[in-house]
């Protein structure tokens, strides 16, 4: 990191030109009961927000305007809502699935959608990031990377005393250690031509498909860490820590 960074937020000319994706059809079960009528994304945080707000606004920050959602569970609730809220200040596109073909099968039906751009930031609706997208196009750019993954390092203290053995002989202990490591965030940026990868009718096709399928085509894969603040509203837990975090705003 370097202090020109710190000073000013770069910016790409072309940010303006990225189209977005949300893939907003998943079923949110981790948060039965409260997903049983409502969608994922439209869980309240506080009063004024649901987990979609926090998303768009950070996208609108980066005059990132047109915005594709991928839907199927509940996705008149989301169309409404969205469309309410932000058609004015948005270009809003709707894309429902008939089936739930996993977290990369339904973008197959956007690879000859001419309203889409050549290259675009896909994101998991139920992520709430702080993420610099200028920066983030600027990478995407600047290393002729075609495939883009957001990744987020975490540091998890252990509840439990470290063993490390070889041939059930003792080498190393330690006290409940803190570990490190990089997790995917659920943001991608990447080029319209990987959708042709995806198969026309997957019973279930997820975003670790496609990646590997990339990689077996010898096609470079490029990591961004990202430092902003990141949360992935997936348990109980992290929805209601969430909730007191962001309370008064």
């Amino acid at each position: 990191i370097f202090l020109d960074d710190l000073l000013k937020k770069p910016s790409h000319k072309d940010i303006k030109k990225l189209d977005v994706i949300i893939m907003a059809g998943g079923y949110g079960k981790r948060l039965l009961p409260i997903t049983k009528n409502t969608p994922k994304c439209l869980i309240k945080i506080n009063k004024k927000n649901r987990i979609i707000d926090f998303l768009i606004s950070n996208l609108m920050k980066y005059n990132l305007n047109n915005v594709h959602f991928i839907t199927h569970f509940q996705s008149t609730k989301i169309k409404n809502y969205i469309t309410k809220k932000y058609k004015s200040k948005l270009n809003l596109y709707f894309h429902k699935e008939k089936i739930p073909t996993g977290t990369a099968g339904g973008l197959k039906q956007l690879y000859k959608n001419n309203s889409l751009s050549e290259n675009f930031i896909l994101i998991n609706s139920d992520v709430i990031s702080e993420i610099d997208f200028s920066s983030l196009v600027n990478f995407y750019y600047n290393n002729k990377s075609l495939f883009t993954i957001v990744t987020k390092l975490i540091r998890q203290k252990l509840s439990f005393g470290s063993i490390k053995s070889r041939s059930e002989l003792l080498y190393n202990i330690e006290e409940k250690p803190t570990i490190s490591y990089f997790v995917n965030t659920g943001i991608y940026v990447f080029s319209k031509k990987f959708l042709r990868l995806i198969p026309s009718q997957p019973k279930k096709y997820d975003m670790t498909d496609l990646i590997t399928k990339i990689k077996s085509k010898r096609k470079k894969i490029k990591i961004f860490h990202s430092y902003e603040d990141w949360h992935d509203v997936g348990t109980h837990e992290k929805l209601n820590e969430l909730r007191r975090k962001f309370k008064n705003k």
